[in-house]
């Protein structure tokens, strides 16, 4: 893409020049500094290996996030059954444990009720 509308200052090559990076028969393109100006167009070579990089990364992620949800399907498909009777075993499970809580805090406020009261009439 070729700036070569660019307005103000370009900075980076040891002289500034007013007008259009392409009056002096440059364009802002290709070269490693910022044409600022009315054009709007900002070149930061860091900030676009940074992009590109992330980019790859999230390209990477997406790959990841694809192979674990096939990874899932097969285990699904291979051991679904096996894995429903496992979680209703777990899930009954707490829910029992759950309930013996429940009923040893009711025991427990049944005892310190009753601790109350002795303290109380005393």
């Amino acid at each position: 893409m070729s700036h070569n509308h660019c307005q103000g200052h370009c900075h980076g090559h040891g002289h500034d020049h007013h007008g259009s990076c392409s009056a002096h028969g440059e364009s802002c393109e290709g070269h490693h500094h910022e044409c600022c100006g009315e054009c709007g167009h900002h070149h930061h070579p860091v900030v676009e290996k940074d992009f590109a990089h992330q980019l790859l990364e999230m390209a990477d992620e997406a790959w990841m996030e694809i192979l674990k949800d096939k990874i899932k399907s097969k285990i699904l498909e291979s051991s679904g059954a096996h894995l429903d009777q496992l979680a209703k075993l777990v899930s009954d499970s707490n829910k029992e444990r759950w309930k013996h809580k429940i009923a040893g805090n009711a025991v427990a406020n049944d005892y310190r009720d009753k601790f109350s009261e002795f303290f109380d009439h005393a």
